[in-house]
């Protein structure tokens, strides 16, 4: 004869096997528990893999940049050679001269900038008339930017240092290819599509000839001291009657009316630069440079 509890008129039996098929699942207690945990080893996860994202967009882009800065380096190099070796064969135009009030440092010096301006631009405007009545054009520029007009400022300076770099200079030359996957980008600029340096952010890598911004004043200073190469005996800090033609000739294009001869910190340029992940303007504390990164690999970093 079987027996039932006086309350729930269920078998001893039939209580046990209800009783252990609850016990065997999950209390509601239980499952937010679990759920909490499956939430936050997702969170740290995640956090890993863009942590681990961020650190491989950075070290592409210094990569890139150093190789790209190498490039730029030897075909820089190569452009002062040349200017030099004209120089001294009695090439280099007489308006010089007059533009340096008659001093011949101060002409050489003024040529040597002019020349490498004319060189590596930093805007379509700068590349199509790189100084007024003193030097034409390169042939290569103006047949590469037929057509191409307007983008930014970052941009057009990427997407010259790109078309200088493929010209080769006394025998520096300078393959993309090297670079491998993801390192240029096709931009267009209204009816021309030119190739630009771009960065672990898929973002633009700027050039910049010379800077104005001063918040890379001390840091470049540390990294090559006060001498400006291009002006030894720092003539072009000095004042004659044609500074101000002489400035404007070889201004900035960023257009703050900052000389481009200032007597501090005068040594700027050249550079490549990308705003890293935050993207911002100006200094934001995560900005990739590449006199930076030289300066780190010299000291074995």
């Amino acid at each position: 004869m079987r027996t039932t509890t006086p309350t729930s008129g269920r078998t001893q039996s039939e209580f046990r096997i209800t009783h252990s098929a609850f016990r065997n699942g999950f209390t509601l207690i239980e499952l937010l528990v679990v759920i909490a945990i499956m939430t936050i080893l997702m969170a740290l996860a995640v956090g890993a893999y863009f942590r681990v994202y961020g650190s491989q967009q950075v070290r592409k882009t210094e990569t890139n940049m150093k190789t790209i800065n190498t490039g730029l380096e030897g075909q820089w190099n190569a452009v002062i050679d040349d200017v030099k070796d004209e120089i001294k064969n009695g090439r280099m135009p007489a308006a010089f001269m007059t533009l340096a009030g008659g001093d011949q440092e101060r002409a050489k010096a003024l040529y040597m900038k002019a020349r490498l301006k004319q060189e590596f631009p930093m805007t379509f405007d700068e590349a199509r008339n790189p100084a007024p009545g003193y030097l034409a054009a390169k042939p290569f520029y103006t047949q590469a930017l037929q057509g191409a007009m307007g983008g930014s400022n970052t941009d057009q300076s990427s997407a010259l240092l790109y078309l200088a770099l493929s010209q080769q200079r006394r025998g520096a030359s300078f393959n993309a290819d090297q670079l491998g996957p993801g390192a240029t980008a096709d931009v267009a600029f209204s009816s021309a599509a030119l190739k630009v340096f771009i960065d672990g952010w898929k973002r633009t890598i700027s050039f910049e000839r010379w800077t104005e911004d001063n918040g890379f004043a001390a840091e470049m200073t540390g990294t090559h001291g006060d001498r400006d190469p291009e002006d030894p005996s720092n003539k072009l800090t000095q004042s004659w009657a044609n500074k101000s033609a002489a400035e404007l000739l070889l201004r900035i294009p960023t257009g703050t009316g900052q000389s481009p001869f200032p007597a501090a910190n005068r040594y700027r340029g050249p550079f490549l630069r990308s705003d890293g992940a935050s993207a911002g303007s100006g200094m934001t504390g995560d900005d990739i440079l590449s006199f930076r990164l030289a300066r780190e690999g010299r000291r074995g970093n």
